[in-house]
């Protein structure tokens, strides 16, 4: 088992394309320095633990245009992943992140942790693709956040006191996206709409999927086998922009076998 610094790690991942961490181990960490590389890696964290002002994974690197980078992390607590995708450092890029039984915890709904934060330039052409499988996150503002088009599949995550749990806003003008959110549990989340001390107040609910770049249902939203308990926000699922001056387009919805059998959506500025 890999001994538990930041810089093994590091060096770990240029030269394996598998890792295991040292059991219930604590790696301490500096800014975005777990550098991803194009050829990808899975981490087997055995219950180790990354902590530090920014633990992430970073894929804000530069990649060969067209490649595909595999990114595959389990049992491994305080896990975070971040990227700025642009055109110039990774075009047409595909990156799968696949995270599963990783649990991360903050102190409130303000708190700036994040498991997911991918939010680029408008026009990247870069695909995320999500698949976050029996994740454990409380007290954090947001914990995913995409602004690429992709295929992201939450699947029998539990979410409490979180902000905005799900936060997806795409941007580019013509990409397509499925989401589904399978089996998961929202529990005291979203952020009340007079809270203006948190700054996502505004368009917060535990499932946020809003489509800044268009066209009309290019996104396919599934929501299906959900529990929302004790929603701070108006809604449990809000599909529109309400932030000044921006432009939204309509998201194509299915939600099923749900507790409440009806949750709170808002679809429309009506």
């Amino acid at each position: 088992d890999l001994e538990p610094t930041e810089a093994a790690i590091t060096e770990a991942m240029t030269q394996s394309s598998e890792i295991y961490l040292a059991p219930n181990s604590v790696i301490k960490t500096t800014a975005h320095n777990l550098k991803v590389p194009q050829s990808g890696v899975t981490i087997h964290g055995n219950g180790a633990t990354l902590q530090g002002g920014e633990q992430d994974f970073s894929i804000n690197e530069v990649y060969e245009s067209g490649s595909t980078v595999n990114l595959t992390i389990e049992n491994l607590n305080g896990v975070k992943v971040w990227g700025q995708p642009n055109n110039s450092q990774n075009n047409n890029c595909t990156f799968n992140i696949n995270l599963k039984n990783c649990p991360m915890k903050g102190a409130t709904n303000k708190s700036g942790n994040n498991m997911v934060m991918v939010r680029g330039a408008d026009d990247a052409t870069c695909k995320v693709n999500i698949n976050a499988d029996n994740c454990y996150l409380e007290a954090m503002q947001v914990a995913f956040h995409t602004s690429v088009a992709g295929i992201e599949v939450y699947k029998n995550c539990t979410f409490k006191n979180v902000g905005i749990p799900i936060n997806i806003a795409k941007k580019l003008n013509g990409a397509s996206m499925s989401i589904s959110v399978i089996g998961c549990t929202f529990d005291n989340c979203g952020i009340a709409s007079d809270d203006t001390t948190n700054s996502a107040y505004d368009y917060a609910a535990p499932i946020r999927v809003v489509d800044n770049g268009g066209p009309a249902d290019a996104i396919n939203l599934l929501v299906d086998g959900c529990t929302f308990t004790g929603t701070i926000s108006q809604w449990d699922i809000l599909l529109m922009d309400y932030r000044a001056g921006k432009i939204w387009f309509p998201v194509k919805y299915t939600i099923r076998n749900c507790t409440p059998a009806n949750p709170k959506v808002k679809a429309t500025a009506d």
